[in-house]
């Protein structure tokens, strides 16, 4: 937190994601202006952001420096936030990989005020960091040693995320560099 020395200790503590592929569930609703359009997903998630306030030494009248006993308690300042997100497949080359994941493209945060675009800043970027970690190179889906190139996809549809590929044999697969496992 800029001027304060030290910094400021925060955290953020998110519930179980709920993530719903196409055709939306009837029993998940998203605020305007977010829809689930073909081949789209979306998820809603609440936020829990916590400030430690207190942390800082008090200063005496004196204004000499504090030790440690003049540590004010540490109050934890929190908010809840609701956060619903709407995305789409993605695939990209990699090398000579092909990697296929989730994107998300609009987010809104509600009720924060003046906030709402930041959270909304934040929330997006951070959504989008946690879903490129959860991305897939297609050689990685293996099935008995069997490598996979993909052919289409990937698509939402039937409430799945949908790939399509030829089945690769593991002698074929081993030459070109995938890592199987016979």
């Amino acid at each position: 937190m800029p001027g304060v020395t030290g910094g400021m200790e925060w955290s953020i503590s998110l519930s179980q994601p709920m993530v719903d592929f196409t055709p939306q569930d009837a029993s998940s609703t998203l605020p305007a202006p977010l829809t689930v359009g073909a081949n789209q997903f979306s998820i809603a998630v609440q936020a829990r952001i916590c400030v430690a306030c207190g942390l800082r030494p008090s200063r005496r009248p004196n204004d000499r420096p504090p030790d440690q006993r003049d540590r004010r308690q540490i109050e934890l300042t929190c908010a809840t936030v609701d956060v619903w997100a709407v995305g789409e497949p993605t695939v990209a080359p990699a090398g000579v990989e092909t990697v296929v994941g989730l994107h998300v493209d609009h987010i809104v945060v509600k009720d924060v005020g003046a906030l709402e675009a930041i959270i909304e800043c934040v929330a997006l970027e951070t959504v989008n960091a946690m879903l490129d970690r959860l991305k897939q190179t297609v050689s990685t889906i293996v099935l008995h040693g069997f490598g996979l190139t993909l052919v289409a996809g990937p698509t939402i549809a039937d409430d799945q995320l949908e790939v399509w590929g030829d089945v690769i044999p593991p002698t074929v697969a081993q030459a070109g560099g995938m890592d199987v496992d016979p």
